[in-house]
Parts: structure tokens; C-alpha cells; sequence
């Protein structure tokens, strides 16, 4: 048996990040219809990070990918964090 390599190119990878970005941004954008608020913001903020890679914006090179993606994880830790008090408060105002 031969193993081959499959390799693939540097804009390639950014257009997979960038898909990435978009569905999710899509996903936290109907997750925040139901739940309006911090989801929305986050799904949003998603959205258009994947949309700026896509278009690649700036041109600067791998480390704009690495800002626009920590933006995002920072953008969905403050989502689920506001979706964890509300779910909390909820649960205190039921018992």
C-alpha cells in the first residue's frame, strides 16, 4: 500500500474557515431569533467575521484570520455565558 499526501492550498484553508464562520454565524443568528439577545450579537458577529474572510479582508496575511477568529470565540464564550444566566434565572424563578 502507498500512503499519499493530500495537500491543500493556503486559500483553500482560509475559504474553509471562512464557511465555517458563515454557517455558524447563520446558526447563532436563528438560535437568537428564540432567544433574543446576546445569541443574535454573537451570530452576527459571526456572520460578518466569515463574510470579511471570505472576501479576504485585510490582505495582511494569517494572523488576521487568528484576531477574527479569536474575536469570534470571545463574541460565543460571552453568548453562552449570558445563555447560562438567563437559563439559571429561569430556573430560579420556576422552583
Amino acid at each position: 500500500m502507498h500512503a499519499t499526501a493530500t495537500v491543500t492550498s493556503p486559500a483553500r484553508e482560509v475559504k474553509k474557515n471562512a464557511e465555517f464562520l458563515i454557517v455558524l454565524g447563520i446558526g447563532m443568528v436563528i438560535m437568537g431569533l428564540v432567544a433574543v439577545g446576546a445569541p443574535l450579537i454573537s451570530g452576527i458577529v459571526s456572520l460578518l467575521l466569515g463574510i470579511l474572510i471570505w472576501r479576504q479582508w485585510p490582505l495582511s496575511g494569517a494572523w488576521a484570520i487568528g484576531l477574527l477568529v479569536g474575536i469570534n470565540i470571545c463574541f460565543s464564550g460571552w453568548s453562552l455565558i449570558a445563555l447560562g444566566a438567563a437559563a439559571r434565572r429561569v430556573a430560579s424563578e420556576a422552583a
